[in-house]
């Protein structure tokens, strides 16, 4: 029988629009994945209880499937696809069929997921929801503005929400799996320099660097001026990709990887690369 593993991103949405058991593929274990975020400081800021409500609502209402959770970050694009990349190829490790179901998640982990299952090549879907709640927002604007004491305003606020209750939507209309991009894999030569660069964290002060890099790593019997040539070039293919920078420092010119860059070097090198 085969095994599939559905990894379900987990919001403010009711179980009904979430995991509509009866309209889905089969299901044999179930990875949750709710998002977290950082303070100012840094530090992780505590999970809101509702989420803990709503994990424990899915246990109930899907019987006799395993559950693992995770977290990923909400608001780090980079951060949310490494981990969503690694969370997909574990999945991927240890059943036959994969699903990603974006049903309930916030834009961030949803496009980090989006990417990631085209990157793994495996089906991503999300739920149309049947009915949507929009709560009193403005009523509760008007309670924290007001005069009243701090702590009667946190509450009025939680009363009017029914907070550790709340959902954005329930209820299943259709479920709907998208198209997926297949990701274009970069040339054997494009990836070396990637990986380099993801090597010296991202970012090299000269391409004599990366050369040096590639020199000691292939221990191919060419000349550094042929290296640095082919060096040159692929730089060249990969800054018109968008993928890394060049910025003339003095005689030198610095190679970083951009944003997209950086995204796009996570899934096209080994996981194996050690970064520093």
């Amino acid at each position: 029988m085969e095994r599939s593993i559905h990894i379900v991103t987990v919001a403010l949405d009711d179980v009904s629009r979430i995991l509509p058991i009866n309209m889905l593929p089969p299901i044999s274990e179930i990875y949750l994945v709710t998002g977290i975020r950082s303070s100012d400081s840094g530090r992780p800021v505590e999970k809101p209880r509702v989420y803990e409500s709503l994990i424990r609502d899915i246990k109930r209402a899907v019987k006799g499937v395993s559950f693992k959770e995770f977290e990923v970050p909400f608001y780090d694009l980079q951060g949310a696809f490494a981990k969503t990349l690694e969370i997909i190829r574990e999945a991927k490790r240890n059943a036959d069929k994969v699903y990603v179901n974006i049903a309930s998640t916030s834009k961030i982990l949803a496009l980090a997921f989006y990417i990631a299952a085209c990157v793994e090549d495996v089906p991503i879907y999300l739920v149309q929801p049947k009915h949507y709640i929009y709560p009193a927002f403005g009523k509760v604007d008007r309670i924290l503005k007001s005069k009243r004491p701090a702590l009667e305003k946190v509450n009025r606020a939680r009363a009017l929400l029914n907070y550790d209750k709340f959902r954005y939507s329930y209820g299943a209309e259709a479920v709907i799996f998208l198209p997926r991009v297949l990701h274009p894999e970069l040339p054997a030569s494009e990836v070396e320099v990637v990986d380099a660069l993801l090597r010296f964290g991202g970012r090299v002060d000269a391409e004599e660097r990366v050369v040096s890099f590639l020199a000691n790593k292939n221990r191919v019997q060419v000349t550094r001026q042929s290296l640095l040539n082919k060096v040159s070039r692929t730089v060249l293919a990969l800054e018109s990709k968008g993928i890394i920078t060049k910025t003339r420092q003095g005689r030198n010119a610095a190679i970083a990887l951009t944003e997209v860059g950086q995204i796009v070097a996570l899934a096209a090198v080994p996981a194996s690369v050690k970064r520093r």
